[in-house]
């Protein structure tokens, strides 16, 4: 499901948004949407503050956007680097936009379409063929321990 490392205790990294939702991780505060039948405005968290947050509607871990017809699915996840995901190579304490598409009732590649820090902005064009464009945008970013108050 993932690059390996040779090192049999690091880096301190976690999956990326499709896979920690495929497999089930925090599902209890991961949230889905279809963004032509409304918005969604919330706060997310990183898989280090889990813990944290497990019983706070108001926070969550992954955000993925659902079309009706569409074969893949946007995942928004925040980065944060910090424990468990202290050692991530890429994107750490920003938001990642990540896609996997789906064939034959399988899931396929994950990729990573977009990483922002506050303020930023990515547009999905034509999303899920309807000839609307959805924007996902950052308002802030905060890193400041304990990140939830």
């Amino acid at each position: 499901m993932g690059f390996v490392y040779p090192e049999g205790d690091g880096p301190k990294m976690c999956f990326n948004g499709p896979k920690s939702w495929q497999l089930g991780w925090y599902s209890n505060r991961n949230a889905a949407t279809n963004p032509l039948v409304s918005d969604w405005n919330g706060r997310l968290v990183g898989v280090a503050d889990y813990g944290e947050i497990s019983n706070t509607l108001q926070y969550h871990v992954i955000l993925k956007l659902d079309g009706a017809t569409q074969n893949t699915a946007y995942y928004i996840a925040f980065n944060r680097q910090r424990g468990i995901n202290a050692e991530t190579p890429e994107g750490g304490d920003q938001v990642l936009i990540t896609t996997q598409g789906w064939e034959y009732g399988e899931p396929t590649v994950s990729n990573l379409e977009a990483k922002m820090y506050g303020g930023g902005r990515f547009v999905i064009g034509d999303f899920d063929n309807s000839g609307r464009a959805v924007m996902i945008k950052v308002n802030y970013i905060r890193t400041v321990d304990p990140m939830w108050f």
